[in-house]
């Protein structure tokens, strides 16, 4: 597992999300990020989308189960 390349790809669908999601919520993801704990950070944006039931694309999920995935995230959390 490439943390650096994971990083990188939930930067990226960080900004494709920033039409649709809470500018706070975005900022707390970013947040855990720039500490290095990617796998709480992609968990706490699950966690953000579910409770907004925001609605996503199928690109946007896409990118999520890849990401999830990669990082063995249970998938209580995405799916």
């Amino acid at each position: 597992m490439d943390i650096a390349k994971i990083k990188i790809e939930l930067e990226e669908l960080l900004q494709d999300l920033e039409q649709i999601m809470d500018k706070r919520d975005l900022e707390q993801v970013k947040y855990f990020i720039g500490y290095n704990e990617i796998k709480l950070a992609v968990e706490t944006l699950c966690e953000y989308l579910s409770e907004d039931e925001i609605c996503l694309n199928s690109t946007i999920t896409n990118k999520i189960n890849e990401v999830c995935l990669k990082l063995n995230i249970e998938k209580i959390y995405w799916m």
